[in-house]
């Protein structure tokens, strides 16, 4: 019998830290290695598909902030990334609704940040 390698946990590209969720839970249904588990041609897929996201969620960002407002995300991503993560997802989900009149100033994201810092989070 071929002894299996020990518990190996699915290995990230460098810059990424987690598995998204949804990814992880296609992953774990539909593996295609024995016993349903993933193999590492599906993770390798899941990874690529994750970091195709994460390009696009960038992309996507510089387009609809500013210099300034781009500046300012990036350094409270560095404080406090659950924070920038959320301000990313409202300010996105406001550009996609088309909720959003050109580029967003650095003022405008401050109010943004002052919504979620007082729990309003999603964004009217």
């Amino acid at each position: 019998a071929v002894a299996s390698p020990p518990d190996e946990r699915m290995s990230l590209p460098p810059g990424l830290t987690q598995v998204d969720p949804a990814i992880a839970q296609q992953l774990a249904a539909g593996g295609g290695g024995p016993n349903g588990m993933p193999t590492q041609q599906d993770v390798a897929q899941a990874q690529q598909k994750q970091v195709e996201q994460e390009q696009m969620r960038a992309d996507l960002l510089v387009r609809i902030l500013s210099p300034e407002a781009k500046e300012r995300l990036s350094r409270i991503a560095l404080v406090k990334p659950d924070k920038a993560k959320r301000l990313e997802e409202m300010v996105i989900g406001m550009a996609r609704s088309g909720r959003l009149q050109g580029k967003l100033d650095d003022g405008q994201l401050k109010r943004f940040l002052e919504q979620i810092e007082a729990g309003g989070g999603g964004g009217g």
